[in-house]
């Protein structure tokens, strides 16, 4: 679903809200007023840097419940002393038709992620039985983790769309995010983000798959620590 076509969703569910209590002729001015403050919020967003999360440090820790595979409850922590590369998804929600897609595609290039000993990590800002049932609908071989609260979300600096408006529905506002942490070192380190502008805007598979080669050709050994 594009941006235009999810605000029209909202937009006609509050405005059916609007037109049930106050009547048919009040719908002309809420549809005014609804187009005011969405355009004001656009502004605000553009003129309101957003935060981004810094790469080269440490990554927020968390445990989230998992209704993929694997262990549930599933922490970062466990990930991390196990693989050489996390890839955490942060999807926007339960309709969003591109977040599908891009999890089929994971999907269908596990075996590269793998071969690189990397854990693919979808957290969908949904609670544990919304995240269960969208997970239901694909054959996932890795985690997909439920963040009710959308504590990772704010951790990494998820990026919204149309200030405040836009953290209220995350459908309008909230925006996909991709972090690749490098967890071969003591401290586990983001090296990779991406950050959308819009609903579509995503790294290609082959794009984290090459980020990642890439960090394994580059890997420098401690001398103090392993024979060189």
């Amino acid at each position: 679903m594009g941006r235009t076509n999810g605000r029209l969703v909202v937009e006609r569910s509050v405005r059916r809200q609007y037109r049930d209590r106050y009547g048919k002729r009040s719908v002309t001015d809420f549809h005014l007023i609804y187009r005011v403050l969405i355009g004001i919020a656009a502004v605000v967003s553009r003129m309101s840097p957003s935060d981004r999360i810094e790469e080269g440090v440490v990554p927020p820790g968390f445990e989230l419940p998992n209704v993929g595979v694997g262990p549930d409850p599933l922490s970062l922590e466990r990930v991390v002393d196990r693989v050489d590369f996390a890839v955490l998804l942060l999807l926007r929600d339960y309709h969003c038709p591109k977040c599908k897609r891009q999890v089929r595609e994971l999907a269908e290039s596990a075996r590269q992620f793998a071969e690189l000993n990397a854990a693919v990590l979808p957290v969908l800002p949904e609670p544990t039985e919304r995240a269960s049932e969208w997970g239901s609908q694909f054959d996932l071989p890795f985690p997909l983790l439920a963040d009710p609260d959308k504590e990772v979300g704010e951790a990494y600096e998820q990026p919204t769309r149309f200030g405040k408006l836009g953290e209220v529905h995350d459908m309008i506002g909230r925006m996909p995010e991709s972090v690749i942490l490098d967890t071969r070192g003591d401290d586990a380190e983001i090296v990779y983000t991406h950050e959308g502008e819009s609903p579509g805007d995503r790294p290609e598979i082959a794009t984290l798959v090459d980020e990642i080669d890439q960090l394994q050709e580059t890997f420098v050994f401690d001398c103090s620590l392993v024979d060189c």
